[in-house]
């Protein structure tokens, strides 16, 4: 697993959970990070959570991947359209 992989999957497995997340990804998109290459980071988390069973950690996950798809309310949403 990757450092960038790694600090995903601690954020998913936080306390914190959602909120967590949410804001940890809004980090990473202010640092600008590409918004495609977290998308991608969040599907190889998904996978691996999702090979070893951990369905509350993917559905974590699943959340995160909707707040930078657009797949929410607009005003969650984490990054803006033009960046996917």
């Amino acid at each position: 697993m990757t450092v960038a992989e790694q600090s995903i999957h601690d954020a998913v497995a936080s306390a914190e959970g959602f909120g967590w997340l949410a804001a940890y990804l809004q980090g990473v998109v202010d640092t600008g990070f590409p918004v495609p290459d977290l998308i991608a980071l969040l599907e190889q988390v998904r996978s691996h959570l999702q090979r070893s069973g951990n369905e509350t950690a993917e559905d974590l996950v699943l959340d995160g991947l909707d707040l930078l798809t657009g797949w929410c309310g607009p005003g969650q949403r984490i990054a803006p359209s033009h960046a996917l």
